[in-house]
C-alpha cells in the first residue's frame, strides 16, 4: 500500500512537471508565431522601434550612409554655391553630415513619417509571411530577397540637404535594407508549418496535464494551489529567459560596442510581447492560489466565504456579479491573455469552472445563510450619522459658549476698569471742591448702578 501511495505520488508529480513543460512552449511558440506571422503585432513592434530613440538614431546614420556613399553629395551642394564658392563644397558635405543625421532622427521622430515607415515594415512583413506559408513566388519581385523599402525615408533627409529627385540617383537597392533571402527562409518554411500546428498542440496538452493533476490529487484545493504556483515559477521563467538571451545575443551577435545599446532596445521591444506573456501567466497564477486559498479551512477565507454565502445561494445573482467583473477586467485587460478572443474565452471559461465550484461549496457550508436586511442596515447607519451630526453639534455649541464666555470676561473687565477710573476722577474732584459730598454720592450711585 505505501508503494502504491508512493507511485501515486510520483505520478501526480510527473503530471505537474510536464503540465509545466508545456505551458512554457505553448507561451514560447504563441509569442513567436505573433510575433513572427500577425501582420497587426509587426507593424506596432515595428513603430515602436522607429519611436524609440536609440533605435531612430541608428537607423538615421544608415540612411544618412547610405545617401553619402551612392551620391556625391559635394557635387549637389556646389550646385547650389555661387561659382567663387565651389572651392567650399566638399567642407560643407563633411559639415552637414552630422547635420543630416540629426535632420533625419527629427523627421523620423514626426508622425507622418512615422506613419510611412509602418507602411513599409507592414508591406515587407506580408511578403516574409507568403513565402513562409508556402508562396514561394511571393519574393520573385525582390530577387528572392525580403528588403524593407526605405526610400521615401531617404528623399525625406535627401530635401533636407538640398538634394533634389534623391530616388532617381540612388542605385535601386541602395535604400532596400536586405532582412533574409529566401535561401535563408527555407528552414523556416518548415519551422512555420510545425510551429502554428504546435501552438495549439503544446497549450492543450499544457491544459490537460493541470487537469489531470488537480483530478487525480488526493487534496484538489492544495493542488489547485500548486497549479497556481506552477504557473508563477513558469511566469518567471519566460522572464528570466527573455533577460538571458537578449544578454548573449546581443553580446555575441553585436560586435560593434557602439550598435549594443540599439540592438538591446529592440530586444526589449522586440520581445515586449513574451514579457507580456510572462506576467500574464504571474497573474493567472496569484488568482489560482487567492481561489485556493479561499476555499480553505482558515479563519479569514471562511469569514470570506460566510459573507458571500446569502447570493451564493443564489446562482442567477452570483453568475450576475461574477459577469460583471469579468467584464470589468476584460475592459481593463490588465494581463496579454485578456487581448486576444481565444485565449480570453479560455481564461474565462476556466475561471467560471472555479467559481461554480467555489460558490457551490459555500452554498453547501452555510445552507442557512440569511440575506442582509438592508432596510435594518439602512436605518442603523441612518441612526450612526444622526449620532454623530448630534455630536459634532454639541461640540460646536460648547466651543461657541466657550468663546462667549472668554469673549464676555473680557468685556466684564473692562467695564469694571471703567467704572473705577471714573470714580478716581471723581474723588479728584471731590478733593477739589469742585463737587459736594452729596454730589459725589449721587455720582458715586450712578456710575456702580450703569
Amino acid at each position: 500500500m505505501e508503494d502504491l501511495g508512493t507511485m501515486k505520488q510520483v505520478g501526480r508529480s510527473i503530471a505537474l512537471v510536464l503540465a509545466s513543460l508545456f505551458l512554457l512552449l505553448s507561451g514560447l511558440a504563441v509569442y513567436v508565431q505573433r510575433q513572427v506571422l500577425d501582420n497587426k503585432q509587426w507593424t506596432e513592434t515595428s513603430t515602436a522601434l522607429l519611436e524609440n530613440p536609440t533605435v531612430r538614431n541608428e537607423i538615421s546614420l544608415y540612411i544618412v550612409d547610405q545617401i553619402y556613399a551612392n551620391v556625391d553629395v559635394s557635387r549637389e551642394i556646389s550646385k547650389a554655391l555661387p561659382e567663387q564658392l565651389d572651392p567650399l563644397s566638399g567642407a560643407l558635405a563633411g559639415g552637414l553630415r552630422n547635420l543630416a543625421v540629426k535632420g533625419a532622427d527629427e523627421a523620423l521622430a514626426q508622425p507622418p513619417i512615422q506613419s510611412v515607415w509602418a507602411d513599409a515594415n507592414s508591406a515587407t512583413h506580408q511578403t516574409l509571411v507568403d513565402f513562409l506559408e508556402g508562396d514561394t513566388g511571393a519574393l520573385s519581385a525582390n530577387n528572392g530577397q525580403v528588403t524593407l523599402n526605405l526610400s521615401a525615408l531617404a528623399q525625406t533627409v535627401g530635401d533636407r540637404l538640398g538634394i533634389s529627385n534623391l530616388q532617381d540617383k540612388l542605385p535601386p537597392d541602395a535604400a532596400n535594407l536586405k532582412l533574409a533571402d529566401s535561401q535563408q527562409l527555407k528552414s523556416a518554411q518548415t519551422a512555420v508549418k510545425v510551429l502554428k500546428g504546435t501552438s495549439i498542440l503544446f497549450t492543450l496538452l499544457a491544459l490537460a496535464f493541470f487537469a489531470l493533476y488537480i483530478f487525480v490529487a488526493a487534496n484538489r484545493r492544495r493542488a489547485v494551489i500548486n497549479t497556481g504556483i506552477a504557473f508563477i515559477a513558469v511566469g518567471i521563467l519566460t522572464l528570466v529567459i527573455r533577460s538571458v538571451a537578449g544578454s548573449l545575443l546581443v553580446s555575441q551577435l553585436v560586435t560593434n560596442m557602439s550598435l549594443q545599446p540599439a540592438a538591446s532596445d529592440t530586444w526589449g521591444i522586440v520581445t515586449g510581447l513574451l514579457a507580456d506573456q510572462g506576467w500574464a501567466l504571474v497573474f493567472y497564477g496569484i488568482v489560482a492560489m487567492a481561489g485556493g486559498w479561499l476555499a480553505g479551512p482558515s479563519g479569514a477565507a471562511k469569514k470570506a466565504r460566510r459573507a458571500v454565502a446569502p447570493w451564493a445561494d443564489q446562482p442567477v445573482v452570483a453568475w450576475i456579479a461574477f459577469v460583471v467583473v469579468i467584464a470589468l477586467l476584460i475592459a481593463w485587460a490588465p494581463v496579454e491573455g485578456l487581448r486576444h478572443l481565444w485565449s480570453c474565452l479560455l481564461v474565462v471559461a476556466i475561471a467560471g469552472i472555479g467559481f461554480e465550484f467555489l460558490r457551490r461549496q459555500t452554498a453547501r457550508e452555510f445552507p442557512n445563510a440569511k440575506s442582509p436586511d438592508w432596510e435594518k442596515m439602512r436605518r442603523n447607519a441612518g441612526k450612526k450619522l444622526s449620532g454623530i451630526g448630534e455630536g459634532v453639534r454639541d461640540k460646536t455649541a460648547n466651543t461657541r459658549r466657550k468663546a462667549e464666555g472668554i469673549g464676555g470676561g473680557r468685556r466684564s473687565r473692562k467695564a469694571t476698569e471703567t467704572r473705577l477710573d471714573e470714580i478716581q476722577r471723581l474723588q479728584e474732584l471731590k478733593k477739589s471742591g469742585a463737587l459736594t459730598a452729596k454730589e459725589f454720592a449721587a455720582e458715586k450711585k450712578r456710575i456702580l448702578d450703569s
